[in-house]
């Protein structure tokens, strides 16, 4: 499916009683210490999409920076390497994350193709 203008056109609004449960969470996972924009960057575009909740899985030394640009989502400060990225190690407590996840987006920003490689390699076999 591409998302396009006239397909969005389609999407009926929320209801006006609903509350942010009743419109689905989305979980990012991803960046690193040099890219914290790229999860500021998804979750903004699931916010702009109509998510209700969302949670972000980054760096620890960039957790807080995040939280601060993005007050009106979770952040949780998961460990990372030297070199700044998410350890594979991470990954069940992604897993936890996105047990109740309506979207999951995995990767952006992480600048170690390896990392990213064994990260997504911890995760996605299991995520449903």
């Amino acid at each position: 499916m591409t998302l396009s203008p006239e397909l969005l056109r389609e999407w009926s609004l929320p209801r006006l009683d609903g509350d942010k449960h009743a419109r689905g969470t989305v979980v990012i996972a991803g960046a690193c210490r040099q890219t914290p924009g790229a999860v500021l960057l998804a979750a903004e575009a699931a916010l702009r999409l109509g998510a209700g909740k969302v949670q972000i899985a980054t760096t620890a030394s960039t957790a807080a920076l995040v939280a601060v640009a993005l007050p009106e989502g979770y952040v949780e400060a998961l460990p990372e390497s030297r070199g700044g990225d998410l350890l594979p190690s991470c990954a069940g407590r992604i897993l936890d994350l996105v047990a109740d996840a309506d979207a999951v987006l995995m990767g952006p920003g992480i600048s170690d193709p390896l990392a990213s490689s064994f990260l997504l390699g911890e995760v996605v076999p299991h995520v449903d």
